[in-house]
């Protein structure tokens, strides 16, 4: 099996995985919903499906929250390629 970040470093590798963990999770979690409202009797699940729910809530917030982060950090590496990289520092001995 392939994964999606075996050929790709740094920003683009971290990007991958929390693509990956994000999307994974939105889905378990709509699992996790379906699951709770179809168990509505049956209480034998719902402290599992109680802890499961909360860790998938916080993978999603995790994971959203280190995209919007890689995004700035591109960001600003784009910037300080494009305006601080190929300044002569000669002088600077």
């Amino acid at each position: 099996m392939k994964l999606q970040s075996e050929n790709r470093t740094g920003l683009a590798k971290a990007a991958a995985v929390l693509a990956s963990v994000f999307t994974v999770s939105l889905g378990l979690c709509g699992v996790n919903f379906l699951a709770v409202t179809g168990l509505r009797s049956s209480n034998i699940f719902q402290p599992f499906l109680a802890i499961a729910g909360w860790t998938e809530l916080l993978a999603i917030v995790l994971s959203f929250a280190g995209l919007v982060l890689l995004g700035f950090f591109a960001l600003i590496l784009a910037i300080y390629k494009r305006f601080f990289q190929n300044v002569d520092r000669s002088g600077d001995r």
